[in-house]
């Protein structure tokens, strides 16, 4: 007759040893481990700005300085075609976002093709450029020689849209000589008959 072990009850089964021996740590399979690990890590792809839907892109892109969105756009060439697809629609966000105030200062002028045609044909001829805000008449352009005349045929030639016009490259000029005034130095004055080739573009 076996004999039974007092400790073990009528409900218990006996253990049983399931360990394993551990394996021995080597240089080789360190070595292993360390490869399979950095393929892994390389074949792995990471999440990227440009993985994030166009919303979320849009407004993170409206908080951005206009020259901190330039840099962001050297990143690679999607999302560089993606800032020019969107390029009107971030730069109206960044400007409602920022400078709100400048906007209001700094109207655009109106387009021609958006006017009805009675005010179309009254401000297409070409002869009221220069007339009114950019110089003398009969073509003769007397002032403001850092400012290029608008094409009558693309802009509207009202005066308001004149002088939105000559704030406009004004605000320009005062971009390229942000340093002088920066510094509190006087800008410099274009001489008569000069074309600079900073204000070409």
């Amino acid at each position: 007759m076996r004999r039974e072990d007092p400790l073990i009850s009528a409900n218990e089964e006996p253990l049983i040893d399931t360990t394993t021996a551990l394996p021995l740590r080597s240089k080789r399979t360190s070595r292993l481990q360390k490869k399979r690990h950095q393929k892994a890590t390389s074949t792995k792809q990471t999440a990227t700005l440009w993985d994030l839907p166009s919303e979320i892109l849009l407004d993170i892109l409206r908080l951005l300085k206009p020259s901190a969105i330039f840099r962001v756009s050297r990143a690679n060439q999607a999302l560089r075609a993606f800032i020019l697809e969107e390029e009107e629609r971030i730069a109206r966000q960044v400007i409602e976002t920022r400078y709100a105030v400048l906007a209001q200062c700094f109207v655009v002028p109106r387009l021609l093709n958006t006017l009805d045609a009675e005010a179309k044909a009254a401000l297409s001829d070409g002869g009221r450029v220069g007339a009114s805000v950019h110089g003398g008449g009969n073509g003769k352009k007397t002032g403001y020689q850092h400012i290029a005349v608008p094409d009558a045929g693309v802009v509207c030639t009202c005066l308001t849209c004149l002088l939105a016009w000559n704030n406009i490259c004004l605000v320009v000029d005062f971009a390229h000589w942000q340093r002088n005034l920066d510094a509190g130095e006087p800008i410099p004055m274009i001489p008569r008959g000069k074309f600079p080739e900073w204000n070409q573009c």
